[in-house]
């Protein structure tokens, strides 16, 4: 879960490292946001490596939370599932994907969301 003003990793090829959650979009400001919410934050950080940016430092942007640290229960809580930290995936002004490729891991509750875009494009989907 992230509150406001919580530093999140972009885990895809949109050329931002960092952003700072400025709002939890459909939520209360006292509530935190979980996997498969929308988030508005600004850019932190860019990456080094990348050649062609789609973004730049100090813009505002939108953002859908794919993994958390806090544990995400199944089965009934049974099982419990987290990782290591809190990523993010941009997204645009009309909520579509901002890049073409997704690093890492993200959980499968997103298609049950409606986001099978981000799921296709990911490698492991946990």
């Amino acid at each position: 879960m992230i509150q406001i003003e919580s530093k999140i990793k972009v885990v895809d090829n949109s050329g931002a490292n960092k952003i700072k959650c400025l709002k939890i979009l459909n939520k209360s400001n006292k509530s935190r946001g979980k996997v498969g919410d929308i988030i508005v934050g600004v850019v932190c950080r860019l990456r080094k490596s990348q050649k062609f940016k789609k973004v730049k430092r100090k813009e505002i942007v939108y953002g859908l939370l794919v993994s958390t640290k806090d544990k995400i229960s199944r089965n009934g809580g049974n099982i419990l599932i987290n990782f290591e930290s809190t990523n993010v995936v941009l997204l645009n002004k009309s909520k579509s994907l901002l890049a073409n490729r997704v690093k890492g891991s993200v959980f499968k509750e997103l298609n049950i969301k409606g986001y099978n875009r981000v799921t296709s494009l990911s490698k492991n989907i946990i």
